[in-house]
């Protein structure tokens, strides 16, 4: 097969791979933990992310990423109605990473017709702790592919928003 029928069925596929998941590629999920309750927490800081996210190098940390992550989770906890404060009741741990992916793709129609391609795939991390017993209350975790070359504040805004959709409202 030509090489440009199979760049056009690889389009042909990523163009309706798009259309049907509705453009995201985010994969996210997140709660809080069993048996764990926020009952009671009212006040949460940031505390450092002790390791890189499983399968990321700590070098992939992303200082900047962070940054904008610290701000759409203040504002997304302050909805809910928790207050940053220094030794706050609960301490909010973030932690990122980007790394390469090689994949290949299976080209419809064609017998082993495959096309190789390599995306960079990033990670978000949030996990929340009550300080006084150190035990872990919520984790959620967002993936999605991420254009190398810059930092999107409106895919970080939406990994945290999802991410903490399942935070309840304090008490």
């Amino acid at each position: 097969m030509h090489r440009s029928m199979k760049t056009l069925r690889l389009m042909a596929l990523l163009a309706f791979a798009t259309v049907a998941g509705c453009g995201s590629t985010m994969n996210v999920r997140g709660g809080v933990e069993h048996g764990a309750t926020l009952v009671g927490h009212a006040t949460y800081e940031f505390g450092p992310a002790e390791d890189a996210p499983t399968g990321f190098g700590r070098q992939s940390v992303t200082p900047d990423v962070l940054a904008l992550a610290r701000k759409h989770v203040d504002e997304e906890l302050n909805v809910r109605g928790y207050k940053k404060y220094d030794g706050g009741d609960m301490v909010v741990r973030l932690s990122n990473g980007r790394r390469l992916v090689n994949e290949e793709l299976q080209v419809a129609g064609g017998a082993g017709d495959s096309e190789e391609f390599t995306e960079t795939q990033g990670v978000l991390v949030v996990d929340v702790f009550d300080r006084s017993s150190q035990r872990r209350l919520y984790h959620g975790v967002a993936h999605d592919v991420v254009d190398a070359d810059k930092v999107d504040d409106d895919q970080i805004k939406e990994a945290v928003h999802r991410i903490l959709a399942n935070f309840p409202a304090a008490s």
